[in-house]
């Protein structure tokens, strides 16, 4: 009988918490909140167990705080950058090595910038997840 009084002053203790928490937490909102809920078997009045069904559903409102930091791959980030008017640029390959077997002409072309196809913007943008290009 005591471990029942003590269930009961515990969750009118975090039901009294639940209902400081939300008001703390106002401007929040969690769409799956109204999904959660808990059947009030005790009263705040009286400490015995109630042996009929639940009257009402109490909901529960999970606490979270901000969401989650991505993180940014950094050998990404020297790898790619963004124009002024938002697109991914890249640097071209083959300027790294075997320079000896290519003309001047070839090396200058291959010196620039270029543009990344649309079709690997998802990847980029996986790996920069804070990348300020126009999506």
């Amino acid at each position: 009988m005591a471990s029942l009084v003590c269930a009961a002053a515990r969750i009118v203790h975090v039901r009294s918490r639940v209902a400081e928490l939300r008001s703390s937490f106002r401007g929040l909102s969690l769409s799956s909140s109204s999904s959660v809920a808990m059947p009030c078997l005790f009263s705040a009045r009286t400490t015995q167990p109630s042996l009929q069904a639940p009257a009402k559903l109490l909901p529960i409102q999970p606490v979270v705080a901000a969401g989650y930091k991505l993180k940014t791959h950094k050998a990404s980030a020297k790898r790619f950058s963004v124009t002024g008017s938002g697109k991914i640029v890249r640097r071209q390959a083959g300027r790294q090595h075997l320079l000896r077997k290519k003309n001047a002409k070839r090396k200058n072309r291959l010196s620039g910038k270029t543009d990344v196809d649309r079709s690997d913007w998802q990847n980029v943008l996986g790996a920069l997840p804070y990348l300020k290009a126009m999506k």
